[in-house]
């Protein structure tokens, strides 16, 4: 196992392993203590171990809202944490992300249009089904047995008094009312059997719902948004905030109308904890400019803009990667009329200990997606995103791009490209103003 060395020893990577020559040639080795480090050079800033698809099948019922009550702000972390995996998971070689959508008790119309709103904005896209158009014949259910003296199978009151059962691994489940009502229940085992999803991502309350179908194993849970209080964030009238007056709170401390800028920074304070880890909202303190999803938005809207001033021929090579600014420009830029082309001569310029470590911090980013993919948690990418960003931005206060070194300008566009691929993967928007 390889893994990022602490930045007080330098950038590059460290093991507890000594690693094959072959694999850590043109690094810098030293060793401390039980720790191999490996220190990124000019000829080698890569990281050297690539991301293996998996070969196995992969569902993911990573948002399904019940739309028959208002979107909260719950939903939108729900929301948040299923695109950005759906984002980071494109490269598997049989994923799909998929949706049950319970209309069999009715829609609210509000909740709807919240649904397809946010789905739209954000780019998610499942595959949706419903409740209703689910197969009613798949799952055996039997009626309560029955003896003298009352039902032995369930003590849920006479309303209830012969519903359907269903024999789950941990004791018998109620999946019909007595007047032939589904309940969550059968909608689930339905879908199941319909699609076999292998993975549901829902808060940490359904957990129990998820034992009893047995599905335990399946269930990534997701902690709660709470309030300044450390309670479930509530609305002035103690109902649940809604997800549009989440993003209304964030837009007025913002000062400005700016949804993008609004969702980037909600993006990035739901998916910065751990995904079992509950999340304070904290609209005012995530508004200010230091803040990271601020911060992040920031540095990258301001390198943006100077590279789009600076159209160079520089190259940085090193043995492993070729890095030319023209290839990472934004594009923008390189449709420009005295934009380098496939054919110009590149001039090969010397890269400075600045330059170097910013291109090996840049590559860390492949690390920490992998960590992401393989737990069906996007904080690792949330969190080196903040890194990366300061990093981008202790660099753009030492140098300047426009009218400076060109290995810089190419160093610093390599960066760029790296942390718009963090912003994508969370399903921020790599916007060029703030």
């Amino acid at each position: 196992m390889i893994y990022p060395m602490q930045p007080k020893f330098g950038i590059g990577f460290t093991s507890t392993d000594l690693l094959s020559a072959d694999m850590v040639e043109g690094y810098r080795y030293e060793q401390v203590g039980h720790h191999h480090n490996y220190h990124v050079t000019k000829d080698r800033w890569d990281w050297p171990v690539k991301l293996a698809p998996s070969e196995s099948r992969i569902v993911v019922d990573g948002f399904s809202p019940n739309l028959n009550k208002e979107l909260h702000v719950g939903h939108l972390r729900n929301l948040a944490l299923a695109n950005a995996l759906q984002n980071m998971m494109k490269s598997q070689s049989d994923t799909k992300f998929v949706a049950l959508l319970g209309t069999s008790l009715g829609v609210k119309k509000s909740a709807l249009q919240g649904w397809k709103k946010w789905t739209e904005f954000t780019g998610y896209s499942p595959e949706v089904y419903y409740d209703t158009a689910l197969p009613d014949d798949s799952i055996k259910t039997r009626e309560p047995t029955v003896v003298e003296g009352g039902v032995i199978d369930v003590n849920e009151g006479p309303d209830l008094a012969l519903p359907q059962l269903w024999d789950g691994p941990n004791g018998p489940v109620i999946v019909k009312r007595a007047d032939g009502t589904p309940l969550y229940a059968h909608h689930d085992l339905s879908f199941s059997d319909w699609v076999n999803p292998t993975h549901y991502i829902t808060g940490h309350e359904q957990r129990e719902h998820f034992a009893s179908l047995g599905f335990e194993k399946k269930h990534l849970s997701m902690g709660l948004v709470m309030g300044a209080d450390g309670k479930k964030l509530k609305s002035r009238e103690g109902t649940a905030l809604s997800a549009s007056d989440a993003v209304e709170l964030v837009m007025k401390n913002l000062n400005e109308r700016d949804e993008k800028l609004a969702w980037n920074v909600l993006a990035w304070n739901l998916l910065q904890p751990a995904r079992e880890k509950n999340v304070k909202f904290e609209s005012e303190k995530w508004c200010r400019p230091e803040s990271p999803g601020m911060y992040i938005s920031y540095t990258y809207a301001r390198a943006y803009s100077a590279l789009g001033r600076r159209v160079s021929k520089a190259k940085v090579e090193c043995h492993m990667t070729r890095c030319r600014l023209r290839e990472y420009m934004p594009v923008s830029v390189a449709t420009r009329p005295n934009a380098p082309t496939e054919d110009d001569e590149y001039e090969i310029q010397p890269l400075t200990e600045l330059d170097i470590r910013l291109l090996g911090m840049s590559e860390q980013y492949l690390y920490y997606f992998y960590q992401a993919v393989e737990k069906f948690d996007p904080s690792p990418v949330a969190n080196f995103a903040h890194t990366l960003a300061r990093e981008i931005g202790a660099a753009y206060e030492k140098e300047q791009i426009y009218n400076g070194r060109p290995a810089f300008a190419a160093t610093m566009n390599h960066a760029l490209w790296r942390l718009s691929h963090c912003m994508k993967d969370l399903g921020m928007f790599p916007i060029s103003n703030v």
